[in-house]
């Protein structure tokens, strides 16, 4: 089963590259979106970096790591999940 990746949804770029890498890639919107998905089987969360306490959400269990995409391309992006997966 493949890992899925959430990913904020103003990195459309990065959401792309991933899914041509073969990754399940799902958009989140809000903290609504993430409230309602599966975190178990995560592999990543990619947030914009804006708000560094993606939507506001201190009680979120996962073991998914989550990558701050703020300043980088989406191959650094991908470098990041690849090495810390």
């Amino acid at each position: 089963m493949t890992k899925k990746i959430l990913v904020e949804e103003d990195l459309t770029p990065i959401r792309k590259y991933l899914e041509n890498k073969g990754f399940d890639v799902e958009t989140i919107n809000d903290n609504s979106d993430l409230k309602e998905k599966d975190l178990k089987n995560l592999q990543a969360i990619v947030i914009s970096g804006h708000d560094m306490n993606m939507l506001g959400m201190h009680d979120i269990k996962t073991k998914a790591i989550v990558v701050n995409a703020e300043g980088r391309t989406p191959e650094e992006v991908y470098e990041e999940i690849k090495r810390r997966s």
